[in-house]
């Protein structure tokens, strides 16, 4: 008897032991389960991710593609206007170019007549409009660009500086905004942009709550709204497959924004004829800060609050030293200013 129960003691025993061994192997495999399971969607996000920005990245190389200037010859309306993909503006359909055109202006043939109108100061925009002291915010600035002492100048180095990446910085894009912050009222500042060759670089404005990582789309859809100067062409930076580029390009333009009416245009402060104006832009009701993007090393953007301060070293550097007489600056209104 004490045999059999020792016996079957021993069997309960074995039988413990094993229910024990096979639940803990059973929760050991849950576990790894999970945990590949874990892995496997991050992966599965990681790829989702990067398919999508690889679908970004060649929508915008298609988009660069589509606005190669295949026609390099001047319209025939008398406007100083190039055109890309199609020789004449009267081949453009109405819908492709309505947002173009100045306020009141119809596409086709009556365009010639409204580039006139071109000279005068933007809609909306009042001849008084002072001009606002503008400086460059650091802390946006893509490690690539490097701003002076008196935020007033940026260029682009081959090497990237040692900043903090904070989420207010764009990593990306070479981009950056400037410190100031409007959300009401009529506003004008000046930028200064070299152009040697093969330069490429753009002035404008952005929402507050622009995208700064990864890839961005710099349209108005974006919530950009700027001008390019890419090799000797000033264009809008719109995401349209119908573009124009102008022709004489100027190397100071005024950036002029109406808060109160949703516009934003751009001016030659060499001769006060209007560049381009986006019309009925809907801010959302954000801050709205000036944007600067520089794509070539070595160039550089100058804001012209007053006489800014040279980078140092900077090979080539155009923008003006103190010493340099100053051609006679225009206003948004094609007055000179002093």
């Amino acid at each position: 008897m004490v045999a059999l129960a020792l016996v079957l003691v021993l069997l309960a025993v074995s039988i413990g032991l094993g229910v024990y061994l096979f639940r803990k192997q059973a929760a050991q495999s849950r576990e790894l389960a999970a945990k590949k399971d874990a892995e496997l969607g991050k992966q599965a996000a990681e790829i989702e991710e990067k398919a999508e920005r690889l679908e970004e990245q060649a929508a915008e190389l298609a988009w660069r593609r589509s606005v190669l200037p295949h026609n390099r010859g001047r319209c025939a309306l008398g406007c100083p206007l190039r055109c890309f993909s199609f020789p004449c503006w009267g081949m453009f359909r109405s819908q492709e170019v309505s947002h173009l055109l100045p306020r009141g202006a119809a596409p086709g043939p009556e365009l010639g007549k409204a580039c006139p109108g071109l000279s005068s100061a933007p809609d909306g925009l009042a001849p008084s409009v002072p001009a606002v002291k503008v400086t460059l915010d650091p802390d946006t600035a893509h490690p690539m660009l490097v701003v002076s002492q008196d935020n007033c100048s940026v260029r682009l180095e081959s090497e990237r500086q040692q900043v903090p990446d904070t989420p207010e910085r764009f990593d990306y894009w070479l981009c950056m905004l400037g410190r100031e912050e409007f959300r009401e009222g009529r506003y004008c500042w000046l930028v200064e942009g070299e152009q040697l060759k093969d330069s490429r670089w753009a002035v404008g404005v952005a929402r507050k709550s622009v995208k700064r990582k990864g890839w961005i789309n710099m349209s108005p859809e974006g919530g950009i709204w700027a001008v390019e100067y890419n090799n000797d062409h000033l264009k809008p930076l719109i995401s349209s497959s119908t573009l124009v580029s102008l022709y004489p390009v100027p190397t100071r333009i005024w950036v002029c924004l109406n808060c109160t009416q949703g516009q934003v245009s751009f001016i030659n402060a060499d001769n006060g004829v209007k560049i381009f104006t986006f019309t009925a832009v809907s801010f959302n009701g954000e801050s709205i800060h000036p944007w600067f993007w520089v794509e070539t090393e070595g160039i550089q953007l100058c804001l012209r609050n007053s006489t800014p301060q040279t980078l140092s070293p900077a090979p080539g550097a155009s923008c003006p030293s103190p010493d340099t007489p100053a051609s006679p600056l225009l206003g948004p209104a094609g007055a000179a200013q002093e």
